[in-house]
């Protein structure tokens, strides 16, 4: 079983991969299922022969059209001209995955206050520091409310069941998808 733990830069998703209670209570993969970044997708295959996680931004197709400005930004949300992706989407392993739904306030929150791109104990060495204004200035040019309903959409139309979770807090509490709309998004 693949889980596709995803969200934008800042949503939760390594604070989550490292709460054992709450990965138990989500998910069916033991808490020490290794982590597969879409940067180490090199390695996938053997690890992809047994239970993990796969940490996934979905802001990746984002990231790529800020860095390449010849290209039309208002595309984000064609979450299959990821690489990763597609290459996870070939793999014929189950797969579930977890979203880790935030309002762009809380966003705007935490990524100034990350070190970090990623914490050691999911990456197992020192990981590179965090590029903060960076992050904050791609998440201004995305419309949150699109990007999640257009993710949902994605999972759906690839066979892939989901879990929404409201990761503003830490009590991770499940939401349903007509919900994201009321979570106010957008708001700075």
């Amino acid at each position: 079983m693949i889980c596709i733990v995803s969200g934008p830069s800042s949503a939760g998703k390594s604070a989550i991969l490292t709460n054992s209670k709450c990965l138990a209570e989500l998910t069916d993969l033991s808490p020490s299922s290794p982590v597969v970044f879409p940067a180490s997708m090199s390695n996938a295959p053997a690890v992809f022969k047994k239970d993990c996680f796969f940490h996934y931004n979905i802001l990746r197709y984002a990231d790529y059209l800020n860095r390449h400005p010849l290209r039309k930004f208002s595309s984000y949300t064609k979450f299959v001209s990821d690489s990763s992706w597609k290459k996870i989407l070939t793999l014929s392993y189950p797969k579930k995955a977890i979203v880790m739904v935030v309002p762009r306030s809380v966003l705007l929150h935490r990524i100034p206050l990350r070190k970090q791109v990623e914490p050691k104990k999911l990456k197992g060495n020192s990981s590179v520091s965090y590029p903060n204004s960076y992050w904050m200035n791609l998440l201004e040019r995305v419309d949150l409310e699109k990007l999640y309903l257009a993710w949902c959409v994605e999972l759906e139309n690839k066979g892939i069941p989901y879990t929404l979770i409201d990761s503003s807090n830490e009590s991770y509490l499940i939401i349903k998808k007509d919900q994201i709309k009321h979570l106010v998004l957008n708001q700075s």
